[in-house]
């Protein structure tokens, strides 16, 4: 019998199936609104405070990228709510808000000129704005050599994000590819060119195994004590403003 066999949960049970209905989903949020028209001007706007986990996979949700955080090949047997993850489409805090304002000069407007020409110059104008905030989604991680469930091992304690002094190179420049960077546990890492740090590799960390005559190795068989993905390592948000002049 191969030993990562008797790591499993039923090592018994090795060629066969398991079949269940296991999946799972909760989305919780706080969502706003206001709108508000006067005088040629509407503005309006919306909030939204969520938070999304889940453990599903489906054909259609992951060949369209739609939550497409679940897999098989990760699944804990031993406790189903370690499956859960942020979704890949979670974010936390979303902002959108438009205004339009139509000229009141021209024909019909509430101020309209009294002159035909000013009303034709003035008139009929209309400027509009897009804002949109919203957070990034969260980074899907994977363990390598030896992981069971592909988790990974985060460490209790250790702040996630980098020091300010690790995040740049020399001056407050991006890194150049040559530079090599001692992290706060040692590890020397080549940041690549044009790039600058944020997360801290040594908050991750595979565990080891002490052999009978001292020798400290990599663990080849073990399950991570985090989901795939966390809340608090994401990639970049977005703020984005479009904004329109036209006239009818």
């Amino acid at each position: 019998v191969q030993q990562q066999y008797t790591m499993f949960p039923y090592p018994l049970l090795q060629g066969g199936g398991l079949n269940g209905s296991r999946g799972f989903a909760h989305y919780n949020s706080l969502q706003l609104k206001f709108a508000h028209t006067s005088h040629g001007l509407h503005a309006e706007g919306n909030f939204t405070w969520s938070k999304s986990l889940s453990f599903v996979t489906t054909a259609v949700e992951d060949g369209q990228g739609v939550d497409a955080t679940g897999s098989i090949s990760n699944t804990d047997l031993y406790n189903n709510r370690l499956n859960q993850n942020y979704d890949n489409s979670d974010q936390p805090l979303n902002f959108n808000f438009i205004a339009v304002y139509q000229s009141p000069f021209g024909e019909g407007g509430t101020h309209a000129l009294s002159n035909k020409w000013a009303r034709e110059l003035a008139g009929g104008w209309e400027v509009s704005g897009v804002l949109t905030m919203h957070d990034g989604v969260p980074l899907f991680f994977t363990a390598g050599s030896g992981q069971i469930p592909s988790r990974v091992n985060r460490l209790p304690g250790v702040p996630i994000v980098l020091p300010s002094s690790f995040r740049r190179g020399t001056g407050g420049y991006r890194y150049n590819g040559t530079t090599k960077v001692r992290l706060p546990c040692g590890v020397i890492v080549t940041p690549g060119n044009l790039t600058s740090l944020k997360y801290n590799l040594c908050a991750f960390q595979s565990p080891t195994v002490t052999t009978p005559n001292g020798t400290i190795l990599a663990d080849e068989y073990w399950y991570g004590n985090y989901p795939n993905t966390f809340g608090d390592i994401r990639g970049p948000g977005l703020t984005n403003v479009d904004l329109t002049l036209r006239r009818k």
